[in-house]
This record gives C-alpha cells, structure tokens and sequence, in this order.
C-alpha cells in the first residue's frame, strides 16, 4: 500500500494547530467576558450601559463582542471553562482549511498545476504561521477576527475567480463580525480595499496587460456596499458604522495595556516580530521578481492589486500593536506556501521533502505537549502552558475564595487587572475599575487610578493624597491588590503607614487587606498581621474536570492532570514577605 505523504504531513499539521491552542486559561480579560455573557443569557438582552462597576454604574457600554461572550459563557456552562480553548481550535482549523484553499488558488493560476498533492508549500508555511502566532492562541474573542478576516479574503479571491454569487455571504459574514468583536472594522477596510482595487484592475490593468480582474466588480461591489450597511445589525444600529474610528482612537489613548505596544516602543522586538521582517523581505522579493513585466504588474499577476494592497495594510496593523500579528501572519501564509512550492518543487525526491516536514511537525508537536517551545522560546510569557485547566498562578483565585469564604461585603478597591476574576467569581462584586478599559472607563479615570497605585502618599492641591481622597469618596471596606511592582507603593502604604487597613491575606499573586471596623473584628483576630497569624498561602488548587483531562491525555499520554504539589514553598513565602518588607510572624 503506497503511503500517501502529502495527506499525512497535512494531518500533522492539524495536530499541531490543535495542541498549540490546549493551555491553561490565563488571560484575566476572559473571566468578565464570561460574566458578560452569562449575564446575557439569563437577561436576553445585550446590555448597553455598565452592570459591573460601582464608579461608572449606568454609563453608557459599548459592548461589541456580546456574540463571542455568550458562545464562551455557553461553553463555560455544559463543559467548564477549561474547554474554551476548544473554540479557538474550531477557529485555527477552519483558518488553515481556507488558508490552504487560497493557497491552491495561487499555484492554480500562476503555475497552471490543479495537483491538490503539491502541498508541499503550504505545509512548511503553516508550521512557520503556526510557530510565529502561538503566543496568541489564547481562546480569546478575537479568534474570530483572525478567522472572519481569513474567510472575508477567501470569499473576495475565490470570487475573483469565479464570478460567483457567493460573494453576497460577505453580508451575513459582516453582521456576525459585528457582534463577535471589535476588530470587524477590519473586514470594512479589506472590502473596500478590494473595492477600489478590483475597478482599477478592470478598468487599467485587464484591457492593457490582461492583468487582474476579467469581468465587470458590480456583483462585488454590491455585495461590499451592502455588507458594510449591514454592519448596522446590532444591539447599537447604524453608530456601529463609524465605531471602528473610535476604536482607533481608544488604541492610540491605551497606555494601560502592555500587548498594544507598537514597533517603536521597547518589548516589541521579540523572535515573532523579527520573523514577521523576515517573512516581509521574502514576500517583497518574490513578488517583485524580475519578470517581463513592469514593477507594478508583476505582484498584480502573481496574487492581485487587492491582496497586496491588503498585505500592506495588516503588515501595517501588525507593526501598530505587537498583539496583531497573527492577522499578517495569517494573510501571508498562503503567499509565502506559494513561494516555498516554487523552490520545493524543483526537487525530484518529493517523498523525502514530505517525510521532513512530518518530523519537523513531530517535533514541534512534542515541543509543545511536552512545554519545551513554552519553556525555551516563551520566557517571558511563562503563563503558557499546555493543558486543560486554571493557571491558579496567574489569576486571584486564592483572594476571590477568601472573600467569599468570610462572606466580606461592601465596597471593595481592587486592581484592574484582578477585577476580571472577582466579577466572575464573587456574587454580587461590583468593581472599582476593571479590564473593560477605555470601553467604560475614561483616560483621565484610568490615570488618576494608576497614580493611585503607584504614588498613594503625594499630597495634591487639595490637600489630600490620592488614597485618601480615594477612600473618602467611597470609603472601600476591603482592597485587593496584585503583588507586582506596578502596585508595590500601594501595597506598602496599606501595610506600613495607613492605620485604617489591616493585612489578612496573602500569596504568590495577591494581598488582601480589610478596613478595621467592628463588622470586621472577627475576620482580622482571626487573619491580621498584626495578630501574628498566618498570612501567606500557597496557590489555590483548582482540578481540571474529567473531560478536560481526558483531552489533554488523548495528545499527551504522559501529561500529569493531578494538581502539581506546592513547589518551593519556602522560597515563594519569603518572596512575598520581602515584596511587603516585613518578616514572617509565626509561620
């Protein structure tokens, strides 16, 4: 029986899709996600002003990935949510089905080969695409836009070449963009890149060099027209139209998230950036190759106006925000498995080509299942893990249960970032500031805060600290805070010079401190600091359920899903008690 080697190096391939998007839950942005959407289903409406703060309360709250939301509250629901990476895996999958079906386009009417074995190019750019984007295989909602982006393109280049009614799927395709997450934006500016691009080709390039489009874009261009009015199909209507200008303007105001820095700014230049360089220079040679064309037809007859125009444009996005990457990456997949073929195809032993790539997927597949690629390549990202589960070491898990497990009520002051969890995990918690950023809160708000975290003892015009006007404002009955050096200021004034909180909890990741009131007598002789009790605990143990484990052992036999046993504990305990400059009280 003759081994078809083509069709396994793609199957390998899939595998490594698949493994590459099982890791732990981590992002702290999913968790009010979740809440949101859970909060949807039980109301049947997509709310439109604030439900989960205390300080912007009945604000108005643009909410664009309400869709996404339910879909990963539903998830959550019927299958825990450790299985959420099982929607980014449905994405990735179907991105590179289209992306290879884009990439037989290309060789098709450029090498005139309809061989559907010649995927040689593809395989090797796939694992490239798939080494490059990992870091943002992270199950979060804008996995729809890097697949809405992907089969947006298809629908447009298959059209080009068919002429076919399906290009109208571009309007339903818009509408669920436009609920699924904010980047839709993204598919008004391809479909009027292709717009413009397919009547220039029609009009100049077609009768003079037979270059470009053959038939007259009116299908297209009222297919495009019609799905960008169709972007008005949402909770917010017609506003929804213009809403991506605003989006880019909150981009630009952002300087409280660190995954939006640009290629100016320092952390950008990591090995997926540099790749992405490479990939850039391979492309712009290959597609401006000397042939007997002129320099501006030659990308034209090789891939289009509309998708090299596009290319520009995402390369573009991805230099504007390190996180948008994989949109490039995606798009230039198909391009670049059509210039490997170029080269790979001239090799008479074919077989031996196709048996490399299927050990080089076999050992990124074990690379990552065994966190070797996250060990080695991600060190700066050592969230990332493979598995289906929790990381209890980077999200408040611990806090949250202490909260709840004392029944601690009232106002509460915690973090931006730990927030997410809280309004997902504790009944009835309503935040001081939260991950929903500039969609809620204003610039100026996110400002004074963060000068709250990091200089809670300057004493303003008013004659007041930032904390105390904080405090006096809404007089919070408990404070939960990361222990990172962006909130450390913070943490040492509670614990060393305000007399009105005391220090009753504490690990790896968060310190909880609660205001010393007669309601709360009873928790601090129980937990204070100051009473000599312990503080410090280990990371909370929260097990993966059943089905879970069971999929992380279907592709790693040899994955351990029992909770890990605390390791250095010692070590950890006197990290956190040097974090707060104190020493351990009879621990």
């Amino acid at each position: 029986m003759k081994i078809s080697w083509h069709r396994i190096s793609w199957i390998l391939v899939l595998l490594v899709a698949i493994v590459s998007c099982i890791k732990f839950i981590y992002e702290p942005d999913i968790w009010w996600q979740i809440a949101t959407g859970e909060w949807i289903i039980e109301n049947g409406t997509v709310p439109k002003t604030d439900i989960f703060s205390y300080t912007y309360a009945g604000e108005p709250w643009i909410n664009v990935k309400w869709g996404a939301e339910v879909l990963m509250a539903l998830v959550d629901r019927y299958l825990g949510v450790e299985l959420l990476p099982l929607l980014q895996i449905g994405c990735l999958v179907l991105i590179l089905f289209f992306i290879k079906k884009m990439y037989f386009q290309f060789v098709e009417t450029n090498m005139g080969d309809t061989s559907k074995k010649k995927i040689i190019g593809i395989v090797i750019a796939s694992l490239l695409a798939l080494f490059i984007v990992n870091f943002r295989l992270n199950s979060r909602p804008e996995m729809f836009s890097h697949l809405f982006s992907i089969l947006t393109i298809f629908i447009i280049v298959n059209h080009k070449k068919t002429n076919s009614n399906l290009v109208f799927l571009l309007i339903p395709l818009q509408i669920i963009w436009t609920n699924m997450h904010e980047a839709y934006g993204v598919g008004m500016i391809v479909m009027v890149i292709f717009l413009i691009s397919f009547w220039v080709e029609y009009l100049f390039f077609y009768p003079k060099h037979k270059v470009g489009i053959y038939f007259k874009p009116i299908k297209y261009s009222i297919a495009s027209i019609l799905a960008i009015l169709a972007m008005a199909v949402n909770p917010q209507g017609f506003k929804m139209i213009a809403h991506p200008f605003n989006i880019l303007q909150q981009l630009s105001d952002n300087k409280f998230t660190e995954e939006l820095i640009s290629i100016g700014t320092e952390g950008y230049w990591q090995f997926q950036s540099v790749l992405t360089v490479i990939i850039v220079i391979i492309l712009v040679l290959f597609l401006f190759k000397k042939t007997n064309l002129s320099l501006i037809l030659r990308p034209i007859k090789k891939i289009g106006l509309g998708y090299s125009i596009t290319l520009a444009a995402f390369l573009y996005l991805s230099f504007s925000s390190f996180r948008n990457i994989p949109f490039f990456i995606f798009i230039a997949t198909p391009v670049l498995g059509y210039y490997f073929l170029t080269h790979l195809e001239k090799y008479k032993n074919q077989q031996k080509l196709y048996i490399g790539s299927c050990i080089l997927s076999i050992v990124f597949y074990f690379a990552i299942t065994t966190n070797f690629y996250y060990e080695k390549l991600l060190p700066k990202q050592l969230t990332e893990k493979y598995g289906l589960g929790i990381d209890v070491t980077q999200n408040p898990i611990g806090a949250a249960n202490f909260v709840k497990e004392n029944n601690i009520l009232g106002k509460s002051f915690v973090d931006y970032l730990s927030s997410s969890y809280f309004i997902y995990d504790v009944p009835n918690f309503k935040s001081y500031i939260d991950l929903r950023d500039l969609d809620v809160f204003p610039t100026n708000f996110f400002n004074n805060v963060f000068f709250i975290y990091q200089a809670p003892t300057v004493v303003q015009a008013n004659g007041k600290t930032p904390w105390q006007f904080a405090d006096g404002v809404d007089t919070f009955n408990y404070v939960v805070l990361l222990n990172n050096p962006s909130f450390m200021n913070l943490n040492l004034h509670l614990l060393h010079q305000n007399n009105d909180f005391e220090l009753v909890y504490g690990d790896m990741l968060n310190s909880v401190f609660i205001r010393k009131t007669e309601q709360n007598k009873e928790i601090i002789e129980k937990y204070g600091y100051s009473n000599s009790k312990f503080i410090f605990q280990n990371d909370a143990e929260v097990p993966p359920n059943n089905l879970a484990n069971l999929i992380s052992k279907i592709f790693n036999p040899f994955y351990n899903s029992k909770p890990r046993k605390p390791k250095d504990y010692g070590k950890k305990k006197q990290g956190f008690y040097n974090y707060l400059r104190i020493q351990p009280n009879n621990n």
